[in-house]
């Protein structure tokens, strides 16, 4: 019992002291070393080293707990099976980190930028001298997408991968709001978020006067511009002043308009006696008769 006992603490303690082998391992320089795996290693030795036309290479698990073993080091494997080992590139991405933050400010001119991070699907030696990044269409949705980097010389294309670590600030509902309520500020709530995905523009706060929702949003859902409309010079069964200038002759009277409508559109109101005119809208709560 005591042997048993022995043995499963033996087990356990093993699995807590053992270095934790990962799936994936960036390197700087061309040696991959066992200290990038085990930072207390005293005694450190190169596992690979990378030439000048390769920059990415593959283990089994398998093989590097074998390596580890034999300098009687244990490690504890939680990969699926491979490990993939890649070189860093040495190049300085600030040009292209720049860039990302002008496309995404262009959308979201009040966003927080705090940092950007970029890993390339291929490995860069150096930037070329003219290029230009063409992002995908709904990039700025997302704070993790992908970047080409285009050259006019050649037709070489190479793919950036970033993450963009930022701030915004954004109008999410206070509770359930139904479709064609007039936004109010009890209505919202406004708060800066961490930045992950959107749907599209959020709300802006030049917009939140005069404006309906098009659709119900539910509590706690953010606000989008494609959410709103303005709100219609005139709104279905409210009193309209008509207008009829015919030469010298001008008349006033009150009618009750039968749709909502802005100015320049042509609408119908309906008088007191019930008759219905065609009317087109000349401002607020305003409409003449041509």
């Amino acid at each position: 019992m005591f042997l048993k006992f022995l043995f499963i603490f033996f087990l356990i303690t093993t699995s807590i002291f053992a270095t934790v082998l990962k799936q994936n391992y960036l390197i700087e320089g061309k040696d991959f070393n066992a200290s990038m795996i085990d930072n207390t290693i005293e005694d450190d030795f190169t596992i690979f080293s990378f030439d000048e036309n390769k920059h990415k290479r593959a283990f089994s698990s398998s093989r590097l707990i074998s390596i580890f073993k034999k300098n009687n080091i244990v490690l504890q494997d939680r990969t699926r099976g491979l490990v993939h080992i890649k070189q860093k590139s040495s190049v300085n991405f600030n040009p292209i980190k720049e860039k990302i933050k002008q496309h995404y400010k262009q959308h979201y001119p009040d966003m927080k930028i705090i940092s950007i991070f970029i890993n390339s699907s291929s490995f860069i030696k150096a930037l070329p001298h003219e290029y230009e990044l063409v992002f995908k269409s709904n990039a700025y949705k997302y704070s993790v997408s992908s970047v080409q980097l285009k050259t006019p010389n050649t037709k070489k294309r190479l793919f950036i991968n970033y993450k963009i670590n930022a701030k915004i600030k954004l109008f999410k509902a206070r509770h359930n709001i139904n479709r064609g309520k007039i936004l109010t500020p009890s209505d919202t709530i406004y708060k800066l978020y961490d930045f992950e995905r959107l749907k599209g523009i959020p709300l802006k706060k030049s917009h939140t006067s005069k404006i309906r929702l098009k659709k119900r949003i539910p509590e706690g859902k953010i606000i989008y511009e494609h959410n709103i409309e303005l709100l219609p010079d005139i709104l279905k069964g409210n009193k309209v002043l008509v207008k009829l200038v015919n030469g010298s002759v001008s008349l006033e009277f009150q009618a009750i308009s039968l749709q909502d409508a802005h100015k320049g559109d042509h609408i119908y109101v309906q008088k007191s006696n019930g008759k219905r005119l065609l009317v087109t809208v000349i401002g607020k709560n305003q409409v003449e008769i041509e």
